[in-house]
């Protein structure tokens, strides 16, 4: 129960990380269009009307692609990999559901549980990037510069996006044998699966590449602070 519980936390979190690398600077863009552009403005005018888009956006994302999967005849809830909606689900299901019904389990339902993860995750996004733009505009009123401590949490963001893109393009490459090794993290791998149904995570992966996402916004804040220092000593 400890192994399961573990492998599903890990699995939340490299799905909140993937996916956030992907969706958080597309609503980046689009609350900055709607802040500067009037034909977004329906959709950034209100905070309520913007996290619901976005939630709404999640679920029937989901529900869509369901229903292709559906009419294409292919199995739909059986994802396991990190990053993908269906291994959240199909492991918090073989915690609570015994082995022996597990299967009987619709893949509807597990499809509409899937579709309020991605929803709530999808809210939770929304959310953090309207209280960011909110803190942003705070900020400009009192035309406050950025300070040293700011721009260190900054580059970590950046460091943790640019890991995670590097990511995702890694794992689209193509596999041209169901039984091959499949590896996925770099520059660690994080994850391991086989043809062969083994698939777990490999914890020099796990705490590798976190420790290169710190070291590299360490690195990407001190540059920063320090052509910050020096382009603030040539003007004065």
């Amino acid at each position: 129960m400890a192994g399961k519980i573990m492998n599903w936390t890990l699995s939340l979190l490299t799905h909140l990380w993937l996916l956030g690398s992907l969706v958080l600077p597309c609503m980046l863009l689009l609350r900055w269009c709607g802040a500067n552009w009037r034909g977004l403005s329906w959709l950034t005018r209100n905070k309520k009307r913007w996290v619901s888009v976005w939630a709404s956006f999640g679920f029937y994302k989901v529900i869509a692609y369901a229903a292709l999967s559906w009419v294409e005849d292919s199995y739909y809830a059986t994802f396991a990999l990190p990053g993908w909606s269906g291994g959240l689900v199909l492991l918090a299901l073989r915690l609570v559901i015994p082995h022996t019904h597990f299967l009987r389990i619709s893949s509807w339902v597990e499809a509409s549980l899937i579709a309020l993860q991605d929803a709530a995750i999808y809210y939770g996004y929304a959310a953090v990037v309207w209280w960011a733009f909110a803190w942003k505009a705070h900020k400009a009123q009192g035309r406050l510069g950025w300070a040293p401590t700011e721009r260190y949490c900054a580059a970590l963001l950046l460091s943790a996006w640019l890991m995670g893109v590097a990511n995702i393009v890694y794992s689209w490459r193509p596999v041209t044998c169901c039984d091959f090794d499949l590896p996925y993290g770099i520059p660690f791998t994080y994850y391991h699966s086989n043809g062969w149904g083994y698939a777990g995570f490999v914890w020099k992966g796990v705490i590798g590449d976190p420790l290169v996402i710190l070291l590299l916004g360490a690195i990407l804040g001190w540059v920063w602070n320090w052509f910050s220092r020096k382009h603030s000593h040539v003007s004065g």
